[in-house]
C-alpha cells in the first residue's frame, strides 16, 4: 500500500536542516514562498512544498480578530533564559550578542516613545515563570524599559496571541508569532538594524533600518497613522513570501482533511478486505 508523510518544518532561519532532507515524495507545509526558495535550494521538488503558513496561528488566530485595544504597543521579547550571555554562534541563524544589543536599544526607544507619546505598553515574554531558577529575561526587560509597562508572563498557550490581539502596534525584532500577527493584519514594526538575523527584516515593509531613535518613531508613526485597509495592501507581498496564510483553509484544515481522507481509504480497504 502506498504510504504518504507530511512534513511541518518550522520557521525559515531553522531551515537550515533542510540540508539534511533527502529528496523524497514526502510533501512539506512551509510558511511561504520565501521558504519555498530555501528548500528549493536543496534539491526539494516544488510539487512536494506547500505554502500554507503558521500552523498555530492559522488555528489560533481564524475568526480571531482584534478586541478591545488595551494597549498601544505589544513589545515581543526575544531574550531567551537559555542562550542568555552565549556565545555569538552559539545559536544557528541569528548572532545572540548583537540580538540582545539590539533588544536592549529597542527597550530604549520604546522608553523614550512612552515619555514622549505617553503610550500604553505590554511586554509579551519568552519563558515560562518558573522555567528557570533566574529570570534573565525579566532582569533584562526591567534593565532596559525604563517607563511603566505591563509584563504578560508566558502561559505556555496563547498570551502573545491574546496580547497582540489587544495592541495596536506589535514591535519586534523578527518572531514567528509577529509573522502571525502580520498575516492577520495586525500591525507589525520589525526593527533589526544591526542586523541579528542577518537580512530578514530588509524586505519588510515597514522596518527601521537606522538605530536612531528619530527614525524609529517615524515609521512607528506612519505606521500608526495608516488604515487597516492601507495596512493590508501594504504588505501583501510580505505576507506572500513569510507567512502565506490562508484564512478560507488554514494549516490546521487542510490537515485535518487530509487525515479524514486517509481514514477513509483506510476504512474503505478493510470493508473490501472483509
Amino acid at each position: 500500500p502506498e504510504i504518504k508523510f507530511y512534513g511541518l518544518p518550522w520557521t525559515d532561519f531553522r531551515a537550515i536542516y533542510a540540508m539534511a532532507v533527502i529528496p523524497s515524495r514526502v510533501k512539506y507545509f512551509v510558511f511561504g514562498d520565501h521558504e519555498k526558495k530555501i528548500f528549493n535550494q536543496h534539491n526539494l521538488n516544488n510539487e512536494t512544498l506547500i505554502p500554507l503558513g503558521s500552523l498555530i496561528g492559522g488555528f489560533y488566530l481564524n475568526n480571531r480578530y482584534n478586541k478591545d485595544i488595551n494597549y498601544d504597543i505589544c513589545f515581543i521579547s526575544q531574550v531567551d533564559n537559555i542562550v542568555y550571555g552565549s556565545s555569538p554562534v552559539s545559536v544557528p541563524g541569528y548572532n545572540t550578542n548583537t540580538l540582545f544589543e539590539t533588544q536592549a536599544e529597542l527597550l530604549r526607544y520604546i522608553s523614550e516613545l512612552q515619555k514622549t507619546k505617553g503610550v500604553s505598553i505590554c511586554v509579551v515574554a519568552r519563558m515560562q515563570e518558573g522555567q528557570m531558577i533566574t529570570n534573565h529575561e525579566k532582569v533584562f526587560i526591567e534593565k532596559h524599559l525604563d517607563c511603566e509597562y505591563t509584563y504578560i508572563a508566558n502561559d505556555g498557550m496563547f498570551s502573545s496571541y491574546e496580547a497582540m490581539l489587544t495592541s495596536r502596534i506589535v514591535i519586534n525584532t523578527y518572531s514567528t508569532i509577529a509573522l502571525d500577527a502580520m498575516a492577520r493584519g495586525i500591525k507589525v514594526l520589525y526593527y533589526d538594524p544591526m542586523k541579528a538575523f542577518g537580512e530578514k527584516t530588509e524586505p519588510m515593509m515597514w522596518s527601521v533600518k537606522k538605530n536612531k531613535f528619530a527614525e524609529f518613531e517615524k515609521i512607528y508613526q506612519n505606521l500608526l497613522s495608516v488604515s487597516f485597509d492601507e495596512y493590508v495592501e501594504s504588505i501583501v507581498y510580505n505576507v506572500q513570501q513569510y507567512n502565506n496564510i490562508s484564512w478560507e483553509r488554514p494549516l490546521y484544515k487542510e490537515l485535518i482533511s487530509l487525515l479524514a481522507n486517509c481514514f477513509e481509504k483506510k476504512n474503505r480497504n478493510i470493508q473490501v478486505l472483509n
